[in-house]
């Protein structure tokens, strides 16, 4: 209710196409798929993306939440390969912006050997797995628990 006040304010006093609008939708969609509503989350996703169209990095940065928002929800209805989609398009905006050793890439990688997990493909997930792990060491040393997790992961397929 309070995401809904906020983007009628927003809407009025900076008009539609503010990156601001962006973030409301997107965090509206991850509102709804709390609630459980895969439709009304990808419904607000999308409207997410259309705002955030133009490829200034502030923009591109609402579009990576989204995708990655958008790779979520598909995982959690084991869309996967929509879900791959979704990840591969984020991961594409976090590596022009971020570049290859920043944790958003990490966290991406991390996702994506997820669905390789899941699909029985120990290869790949190892592969994706072992580069988030290498972006949570360098980021955030080997106690952090995203390193950890990670690390975790690998220790269960090797």
């Amino acid at each position: 209710e309070e995401y809904y006040k906020a983007l009628e304010i927003e809407l009025v006093v900076l008009g539609n196409q503010h990156e601001s609008i962006g973030i409301t939708y997107n965090n509206l969609g991850s509102a709804w798929n709390l609630n459980g509503n895969f439709q009304k989350a990808l419904e607000y996703y999308e409207k997410a993306l259309l705002t955030n169209s133009e490829l200034c990095d502030e923009r591109r940065s609402i579009k990576l939440a989204t995708y990655n928002n958008i790779g979520a929800l598909y995982y959690d209805q084991k869309e996967l390969e929509k879900a791959k989609d979704s990840y591969e398009k984020a991961l594409n905006i976090s590596l022009d912006i971020n570049g290859d050793n920043h944790h958003t890439s990490g966290i991406i990688y991390n996702n994506l050997g997820n669905i390789f997990k899941d699909n029985f493909d120990v290869r790949g997930a190892i592969k994706y797995y072992e580069k988030a792990y290498g972006i949570f060491l360098k980021s955030f040393g080997e106690e952090h628990p995203n390193t950890k997790f990670v690390q975790q992961k690998l220790n269960d397929l090797l």
